[in-house]
């Protein structure tokens, strides 16, 4: 689900899925209801399996969701966002560093959505334009719920959303200009 908020306006939510990888959807978007300050997208998508055993249908569906849909909104919304100083927000995984069997497509997508933000973040240097990625280890929600009861208790106590609002705040505040590029680990 990706998120966009207009400076002083409520906020926009819209699935993403809905509009995966159309420049022209979210360029009308800006234009009926833009500028935009700030785009967060969380949206994610995992087949839980070994690669060989999946649908070869359901891999760039995974690859257009997780890294090619924020490519697109920052292609579509950096234009108009930079002038304002705008953020963008996107939502990684733990599993862009750490391999867990069944979550190869995923766990590479969310690593070159890394790679993206970085890059990106230093194309954009000289703007106020500042982008960054929240990269989430185990939480209580989400995709968490397809991992099997035996493998949960080796990986602990699980972690709660509301840990992530302070930073969500801070990058959404003036003072966070500096941390452009930034991979924020929880």
């Amino acid at each position: 689900r990706a998120l966009v908020t207009p400076q002083g306006k409520s906020l926009l939510s819209f699935d993403a899925q809905n509009h995966m990888v159309n420049s022209e959807f979210y360029k009308n978007l800006d234009k009926n209801y833009g500028p935009f300050w700030a785009v967060i997208d969380a949206t994610g998508l995992n087949f839980s399996g070994s690669l060989t055993k999946h649908s070869w249908s359901k891999i760039p569906n995974q690859i257009e969701v997780n890294l090619l849909n924020p490519i697109c909104l920052a292609y579509s919304f950096s234009p108009t966002m930079t002038p304002a100083g705008g953020r963008f927000i996107f939502f990684s995984s733990i599993l862009a560093q750490e391999y867990v069997f069944g979550t190869n497509i995923y766990s590479v997508s969310k690593f070159a959505l890394e790679k993206f933000v970085s890059n990106f973040a230093l194309e954009t240097r000289s703007s106020n334009l500042t982008m960054n990625c929240i990269q989430l280890s185990y939480y209580n929600f989400g995709m968490i719920k397809q991992v099997p009861i035996d493998l949960l208790e080796n990986i602990g106590e699980l972690s709660d959303f509301s840990k992530i609002a302070p930073t969500l705040e801070f990058i959404l505040s003036e003072n966070s200009s500096e941390t452009s590029g930034k991979i924020f680990k929880f």
